[in-house]
């Protein structure tokens, strides 16, 4: 998982493996501050949205004076009772997106996972160039926090501008909805176009109906 705010900071990254219990080799010579975790999905829960809010969001943010807002995916398990009971404790707004809309609205989404990704193909690329790569064809997880650190140091130099255009772009920092309904996609379909259309499809179903009629009635 990342996370990241509009001044260009990025937290450290916090992985989740798919395995009931963890190994110390799966965490060692990766990324400095990254923390592990795992579970029977490989995805996060409610018990690990809290373990990553309270290790990795809340120090960074008891640091900030003032009201702080968090933005994140509208998923169940980031509204637990205790992430919000810290959110509340420490002046923090816990705002959910909108769901189907994470490509327009959340920052990382928009322009760092892009970045991301073509960061991470060059790490995998190259892994499979090597001795260990040629004679696995699937990345062990003891091998994962080196390439993780890897593909971290490709990113490093443009973090922060990718950070803050991701936030420009959603409208956000700084706040501009001009920014945000530019990026929305326009209909190129004329309403005429549209009505005939359902009309049509109307018609046929109409027809349809009739047919089977005149069937039952012979």
């Amino acid at each position: 998982m990342f996370c990241g705010n509009a001044a260009g900071e990025l937290l450290s990254p916090y992985v989740v493996y798919r395995a009931n219990k963890m190994w110390t080799t799966w965490t060692e010579n990766g990324q400095r501050g990254c923390r592990y975790n795992s579970s029977s999905s490989g995805w996060f829960d409610a018990q690990i949205f809290s373990d990553w809010f309270e290790t990795q969001m809340l120090p960074r943010l008891k640091k900030l004076e003032g009201k702080k807002v968090v933005r994140c995916d509208n998923l169940s398990v980031h509204v637990t009772m205790n992430s919000l009971q810290l959110c509340h404790e420490n002046q923090i707004s816990l705002i959910c997106l909108p769901p189907n809309g994470t490509h327009l609205t959340q920052p990382l989404d928009v322009e760092f996972l892009r970045n991301l990704k073509i960061a991470w193909r060059k790490v995998l690329s190259d892994w499979k160039d090597t001795e260990e790569g040629i004679r696995n064809t699937n990345i062990q997880k003891q091998n994962f926090p080196p390439l993780l650190s890897k593909m971290m140091n490709i990113l490093a130099p443009n973090i922060e501008d990718n950070l803050k255009s991701g936030f420009r772009k959603c409208g956000i920092a700084p706040t501009n909805v001009q920014e945000l309904l530019k990026r929305i996609p326009k209909s190129e379909c004329h309403p005429d176009v549209v009505q005939s259309v359902f009309l049509q499809i109307l018609q046929n179903k109409r027809s349809e109906s009739t047919t089977i009629k005149k069937r039952r009635k012979n």
